[in-house]
């Protein structure tokens, strides 16, 4: 097995990646950022569990925590507790890379190492520093631009209302509408 290391670390990457760009591109297509996040978290968790599989080295701690994070960032999608979340598994990522670059180090002897890993090792890192970056830029921009209107609950779920202006024709602006309630609102005579 020792003979084939390269292959099977090359084969788990790669498989890894491959499932994030399948994860992002069909079932989670146009998913807010968390859950696109954990799409990404999860196939890698899967090529890590893969590679855990397959090897003798102690692998199976990455494949367990990308998959945690990964499931928890799409179930908790909308969630006060992702805005938690957000900021704690960065850290935690560099803290696994750091981990992961050095057990490497010590027990993977071959040569497909430096070109193989480091530079997934490296992906991984600028991932961590770039979602640190993105959610201070966000506490940020909110604090600089704070949201107009109010928010509203209705039944669990907070709905925000920005109500301008006074007299008619009342106008309602609907971000996401589907095309297909459309045609309904253009031929109900008291539309428009």
């Amino acid at each position: 097995m020792r003979n084939n290391i390269g292959r099977i670390v090359a084969g788990s990457l790669i498989a890894g990646f491959l499932t994030a760009v399948l994860l992002v591109a069909i079932p989670f297509a146009g998913a807010t950022e968390n859950v696109i996040s954990g799409a990404v978290l999860v196939a890698f968790g899967l090529g890590w569990a893969l590679l855990a599989t397959l090897s003798t080295v102690w692998t199976d701690q990455p494949a367990g925590v990308f998959l945690v994070v990964g499931l928890t960032l799409i179930a908790w999608s909308g969630s006060v507790k992702v805005v938690a979340l957000a900021w704690i598994w960065p850290p935690g990522l560099l803290a696994r890379v750091a981990w992961m670059a050095l057990r490497a180090r010590q027990q993977l002897r071959s040569r497909s190492r430096a070109w193989l890993l480091y530079p997934v090792f490296g992906i991984l890192a600028c991932a961590a520093l770039g979602a640190t970056y993105e959610n201070a830029q966000e506490l940020s921009d909110r604090a600089k631009y704070p949201m107009p209107g109010r928010l509203v609950d209705i039944g669990g779920r907070r709905l925000h209302l920005n109500c301008v202006g006074s007299g008619s024709p009342t106008v309602v602006l609907l971000p996401g509408l589907p095309s297909t309630l459309i045609p309904k609102f253009r031929n109900d005579p008291s539309f428009g």
